[in-house]
């Protein structure tokens, strides 16, 4: 299972409890802190993508540009798992 997990923070460095778990189950674990500009994966060489939190606004684009980008890599992402691609995708709001 490979699972890439798009990171916010460009401090945070540690381990996580989603990278821990992820190790656990022998699963295949990338990041691209998109904070950064760094590339975004190609989504065929992903099962699971997870999103992770920041301090950062949806609609700050102006303040953080990258923000543009990320939400259309989300989107296609939505559209893959919605035609029964295999990219895995779950919204959880709260």
């Amino acid at each position: 299972m490979r699972l890439h997990l798009l990171e916010h923070d460009p401090y945070d460095f540690s381990r996580t409890n989603i990278t821990i778990w992820a190790e656990k189950r022998g699963y295949e674990l990338h990041q691209t802190y998109i904070c950064r500009n760094e590339r975004l994966p190609s989504l065929d060489d992903q099962d699971w993508l997870m999103v992770m939190g920041g301090s950062q606004h949806v609609w700050e684009e102006e303040a953080h540009p990258w923000l543009v980008e990320e939400k259309a890599f989300i989107r296609k992402a939505e559209r893959r798992r919605c035609s029964g691609r295999p990219v895995r995708s779950r919204r959880r709001t709260g």
